[in-house]
């Protein structure tokens, strides 16, 4: 399941869904939950109260899903679109009916356009995840940067510091050396569907098997072990980052 962010229309978010099942030759079942954004980027303030007001609807289709025949449900979400997929995930979390956890698949978090510390508010209420969610970020992502502005200067996930995520429990792709297809540097997660069967090889093993990487952080009162991992993809050095 694909949920678009900010500045998106209903055509161009199934066009991106699309694209991302094309690259990857994935054999899935794509599903696109779409929200009413009014494709502008001046038009912020509107796009996030309307995500917001989407969360019931997104966890009811989740519901569906995960209702469904299906072995696995996978969600991939972009920019805005996390905002409201990480708060229909914490309603669930805190309705006393929780999603089948045999049925999570990977939960992709791709330029997360979440204020940093309400995002650390909520993995507090999801407590030891099931599995982590994954983190795709760039250090020079300009939409952000606006969005950052526009909050006063507070983090967003999308920027925070990738250690400190990793502390938190997430792991971290960073795209930052990936030379971007638009301008924004917002949109870097859909080069990496092309490369996804290698990616989600090097995220299930070749972490594991790199323990000469390893080095502590702090989190709070609590030490992480957390494994730094260097890889070339699409012809540019990504970093991954885990928490172990």
């Amino acid at each position: 399941m694909f949920v678009h962010g900010i500045n998106t229309m209903f055509a161009e978010g199934l066009y991106r869904l699309v694209q991302v099942v094309q690259d990857s030759k994935s054999n899935s079942v794509p599903v696109l939950f779409t929200w009413a954004s009014r494709g502008k980027v001046v038009e912020y303030l509107y796009d996030n109260n309307s995500a917001t007001a989407a969360r019931d609807e997104l966890e009811h289709t989740l519901r569906l899903l995960f209702a469904s025949d299906a072995d696995k449900i996978n969600i991939l979400a972009h920019s805005m679109g996390n905002w409201v997929t990480v708060e229909a995930l914490r309603q669930i979390k805190i309705s006393g009916r929780p999603l089948p956890s045999a049925k999570i698949g990977t939960i992709v978090l791709a330029s997360p356009d979440i204020d940093l510390d309400v995002f650390k508010s909520q993995l507090r209420r999801f407590g030891v995840a099931h599995k982590p969610f994954t983190v795709v970020l760039s250090e020079n992502d300009r939409a952000l940067g606006l969005s950052k502005f526009i909050a006063g200067g507070e983090s967003r996930v999308g920027d925070a510091d990738v250690d400190e995520l990793a502390a938190l429990g997430a792991t971290v792709v960073d795209l930052t050396k990936l030379k971007a297809t638009d301008f924004t540097n917002h949109g870097k997660f859909d080069q990496l569907a092309v490369v996804a069967p290698e990616l989600n090889a090097v995220l299930a093993h070749g972490i594991a098997s790199n323990p000469a990487a390893q080095r502590q952080e702090a989190a709070g009162e609590n030490l992480k072990s957390v494994v730094a991992m260097p890889i070339t993809l699409l012809g540019a050095p990504i970093q991954i980052i885990s928490p172990q």
